[in-house]
């Protein structure tokens, strides 16, 4: 079982840091490939040099934030700007803004990777052919 990830205990003897992963009946829905989901020291550094600022007010750090969507997780689209890769996204129908995670599969790594994490717009998620998967909202 891995250790739970924190900013105070990232693992130590990778450059790769475990995040979660897309589950096998997500994946087959989105058809998408399944698997574990990682970012590069290197690019959380690059979140929060580029984006800190911007996530302070939001009260999280960068790390918190792009596990925070990957938990959260509740559509797969893909990208408007004709990037590889999906977007997992953390949408509320009731906000302006939404958490948006660009993630490309390596096939080298055999993972997820994280490539891209930042709030947008939600009217940039207006095309219902850009979605790939939408997590079923629950009724009563």
């Amino acid at each position: 079982m891995r250790q739970k990830l924190n900013e105070t205990n990232l693992e130590k003897n990778s450059n790769w840091l475990f995040l979660g992963k897309i589950k096998k009946s997500v994946a087959k829905n989105a058809k998408i490939q399944e698997g574990e989901i990682y970012i590069s020291r290197n690019y959380l550094q690059h979140i929060k040099n580029n984006h800190g600022k911007e996530l302070s007010q939001l009260g999280l750090s960068s790390f918190d934030f792009v596990k925070s969507v990957i938990d959260n997780y509740n559509q797969i689209n893909r990208p408007t700007n004709g990037k590889t890769g999906v977007w997992l996204i953390h949408y509320q129908e009731k906000l302006s803004k939404i958490a948006v995670i660009d993630i490309n599969f390596s096939m080298k790594n055999e993972f997820w990777e994280v490539v891209s994490a930042r709030p947008m717009a939600s009217k940039r998620l207006t095309n219902e052919e850009n979605i790939l998967w939408k997590k079923k909202e629950r009724t009563l």
